[in-house]
């Protein structure tokens, strides 16, 4: 279910900027030549530009937060320049030039310059991948500009299985191995102990109401903790021919805290957790009435 490749971080910005190379490394394959920094891309370079800055922006974000160690937090940043230097379809590399006020001294590797307790001119290139409409930082590739990231061919491909219930006509699909109990279609007379009533009647008494594929259903959702892993059950539940029709799904979370904050378990997990909830909702489209 987790997909890894080969990431040269170089010498980047120390210890701050180790935590998220590995924020969404998934779904598309590719293949591209190597092109030299000064190859920057025209074509829509203004726009890729724009997201490359949100991108950058977002995740530095993360460092002004009092949950970071203090080696790695910031007081403040600022993102001085963007520049598109590759792109596929799927795929962009940008050079982001940036300036950061640290805490303390782990910020200082890498290049650019003190000054008046910030560190200025500071620059990186960085991969951005494209799923499902959206750009997510895939990897950092460091100070040097090299044939990674988007020249690197990526497999994430992964089987999905179809269940389905005839009696009432319902199916689905869900990613093998990926759900941590086998998901259920479950048909009943009553919801829990509630005798059958028009599904206006049911509907209106959900707590919480999602619409899937112009259907509507009641969810319930409950959690448990175990050890280091958070256990969700979700209850999708509808009315379909005079039945009750529930979808149970649950999934298994990693608590990323347990891991040491600079480590790589630790970037693995946040990239575990995105991917996760992509596969989530990609089950979730497959919600189907015959």
């Amino acid at each position: 279910m987790k997909q890894k490749g080969n990431i040269l971080m170089g010498v980047i910005i120390g210890i701050g900027l180790s935590l998220m190379v590995y924020l969404i490394y998934m779904g598309v394959s590719y293949n591209a030549t190597t092109v030299k920094p000064e190859e920057t891309i025209e074509e829509n370079e203004k726009d890729l530009s724009i997201v490359a800055k949100d991108l950058f922006d977002n995740f530095l974000k993360l460092y002004l937060s009092d949950n970071m160690p203090l080696h790695s937090r910031l007081k403040n940043y600022t993102i001085d320049d963007t520049s598109i230097h590759y792109k596929t379809d799927n795929c962009f590399t940008f050079r982001v030039v940036f300036s950061v006020e640290p805490y303390t001294t782990g910020w200082t590797a890498g290049n650019g310059e003190e000054k008046d307790g910030w560190w200025v001119g500071k620059s990186m290139y960085i991969d951005a991948i494209k799923i499902n409409n959206d750009y997510y930082i895939r990897e950092f590739i460091g100070t040097a500009y090299g044939p990674y990231g988007c020249d690197e061919p990526v497999n994430n491909t992964y089987e999905m299985i179809e269940k389905e219930n005839k009696e009432v006509g319902f199916k689905f699909k869900y990613p093998d191995k990926f759900f941590d109990l086998e998901p259920e279609i479950i048909v009943s007379n009553n919801y829990f102990g509630s005798p059958i009533t028009t599904v206006e009647s049911f509907l209106n008494n959900c707590t919480e109401k999602v619409k899937i594929n112009n259907v509507n259903y009641c969810l319930i959702t409950t959690e448990e903790t175990g050890t280091g892993s958070i256990y969700t059950t979700y209850m999708y539940s509808t009315v379909k021919n005079q039945k009750y029709v529930t979808i149970k799904l649950i999934t298994r979370e990693t608590v990323c805290d347990i891991y040491d904050f600079s480590r790589e378990a630790y970037q693995d997990c946040y990239y575990g957790k995105v991917l996760n909830s992509l596969k989530f909702n990609e089950t979730l489209a497959t919600f189907k009435f015959n």
